[in-house]
């Protein structure tokens, strides 16, 4: 593969404000090629976030309220040969596009990196540890996902039908059709969520979910699960 290949970052964002334009300028800062020919917001929500991220110079489209809709309408723009999709509270390592590229050309042409929390909390490193094995039940979305254009049209797109655990679904289609790597370098997330609800009863929940999600209950069953253990 002589050409090397462009890269489209994707980030969905609801009431992100306040941390929109700190990964937008890390992104920017951290990548060292010029691969990166687009950041695009996919926004749901009437606050600040499209407005900053314009500021900071990405381009914003507004979607529907699920992430999978927010997902596929930001790749609708994307014009790269690879779409990298990236959570507004993730932060990818150093040099992340040479890694991406690194591996694409090598023919993985989809994957994820290893990921590690902002919290030095024993739960949350130990989780975190897992993430270097190659298996989907481990896969959390907070990981990122790069995959070639081509064969995210292939696998037919984010499930919009799926208001969550569409990260985890997608990657049992792309792997049917491409090459997966986890890369080795960690991508660093945000604990806020454990932080607010307590780190072992949201692992818990966490846990519940992926068990009902393994049990094919209808989405709104696994919904209303998740928001009635949160106390929400």
């Amino acid at each position: 593969m002589s050409k090397k290949p462009t890269i489209s970052v994707i980030i969905p964002a609801q009431n992100e404000q306040d941390s929109i334009a700190k990964i937008i300028m890390h992104i920017k800062a951290t990548a060292r090629t010029k691969s990166v020919i687009q950041i695009i917001v996919a926004v749901n929500g009437e606050d600040y976030t499209a407005k900053r991220a314009r500021k900071s110079g990405a381009i914003v489209v507004r979607v529907g309220s699920s992430r999978a809709l927010a997902l596929n309408g930001g790749q609708k723009l994307a014009t790269a040969d690879v779409v990298y999709f990236l959570h507004a509270d993730s932060q990818p390592p150093i040099a992340w596009d040479q890694h991406i590229i690194r591996a694409y050309r090598a023919g993985y042409h989809a994957g994820t990196f290893r990921l590690r929390f902002d919290s030095s909390n024993l739960l949350l490193r130990f989780s975190a540890w897992f993430t270097r094995f190659n298996w989907n039940c481990i896969r959390f979305g907070d990981q990122s996902l790069y995959v070639g254009q081509k064969e995210f049209l292939k696998a037919g797109k984010f499930d919009e039908n799926m208001t969550t655990m569409e990260d985890r679904e997608i990657i049992n289609r792309i792997r049917a059709i491409s090459k997966f790597k986890i890369l080795p370098q960690y991508i660093v997330t945000s604990a806020r969520k454990y932080r607010r609800y307590g780190y072992w009863r949201l692992q818990i929940i966490y846990l519940i979910v992926n068990i009902l999600y393994y049990l094919r209950l209808p989405q709104t069953k696994i919904i209303a699960t998740y928001q009635k253990l949160l106390g929400n």
